[in-house]
């Protein structure tokens, strides 16, 4: 899976878990921007050992993560983009 991609759920024929194989975890190097869509926003991230920079929502980001230091820049990112957006 590509960093910052999100697996879409398969229905597996023998009943299996639909995420089960991929447990790969990625560091996120740093957040870059947030980005408004709607009344949702992508967040901008370079992973740690990779190049490109991707986006996740950030709805997913907030349930998947403990880091508080990734939280705090997240938010940062998301008040940046309110601000712009004024």
């Amino acid at each position: 899976m590509i960093p910052g991609d999100v697996a879409a759920p398969r229905v597996d024929p023998l009943g299996g878990e639909p995420y089960s194989g991929d447990e790969t975890e990625y560091k996120v190097e740093c957040v870059k921007y947030a980005e408004k869509v709607g009344r949702y926003y992508k967040i901008w991230l370079k992973w740690a050992g990779h190049d490109e920079v991707s986006w996740r929502w950030r709805h997913e980001l907030v349930t998947e993560t403990k880091n508080t230091e990734l939280l705090k820049e997240i938010e940062g990112a998301v008040a940046v983009e309110r601000d712009r957006l004024l």
